[in-house]
């Protein structure tokens, strides 16, 4: 399979990079996501609450 002609014009984003993606590191694992703030909570709905049987009911069979 012949190479492309060496036109600037010809180059696909694959070969010439793309500029709105940061550069990769040359070696070594991707770096790690920025930590979330302990004081910030998740951005997902909250667990319902736990409902607890009362004293005399019978335990539940799963």
């Amino acid at each position: 399979m012949p190479h492309p002609p060496a036109d600037s014009s010809f180059a696909t984003p694959l070969l010439a990079g793309d500029p709105a993606e940061p550069p990769l590191p040359p070696s070594g694992p991707r770096p790690e996501p920025a930590p979330v703030p302990v004081g910030d909570p998740p951005p997902t709905a909250p667990p319902p609450p736990v409902r607890e049987p009362p004293a005399d009911a019978p335990p539940a069979i799963a």
